[in-house]
């Protein structure tokens, strides 16, 4: 994008780094051209994520009043340390995930997600 709005936003791309210890990052926004982040009209979002030697945790905690239009995260997962056997979001199953050519996985989950688990 060239400007903000150029471009509607379908999804957004995580690219989430495996880490044995817990690391967090923070996703701010808010509506980009206006000054309604004044009155406190912003969304932050933290996510923390851990793995272990069996399994990698994804954790979201939200606040703020904006609400952006996607509703889609993609995620690019690197460096897992095991085979992909089952991943739930928010203690759903879900089964549409793919393993790329550079072991990267790669799904989709709702925006408003609380936890995700990925297992050996």
């Amino acid at each position: 994008m060239q400007y903000v709005g150029e471009k509607d936003v379908d999804e957004v791309l995580l690219n989430v780094y495996f880490s044995e210890y817990e690391v967090n990052s923070f996703l701010f926004e808010d509506h980009g051209d206006t000054f309604a982040y004044e009155q406190d009209i912003y969304s932050e979002k933290k996510f923390s994520v851990k793995g272990t030697q069996y399994a990698l945790t994804i954790e979201q905690t939200r606040s703020g009043l904006y609400t952006p239009n996607y509703e889609l995260y993609n995620y690019n997962i690197v460096g897992l340390p095991f085979n992909v056997n089952k991943i739930t979001v928010d203690d759903i199953e879900i089964t549409d995930y793919a393993l790329d050519e550079l072991n990267c996985l790669r799904f989709k989950s709702n925006k408003n997600f609380t936890t995700i688990k990925i297992y050996n």
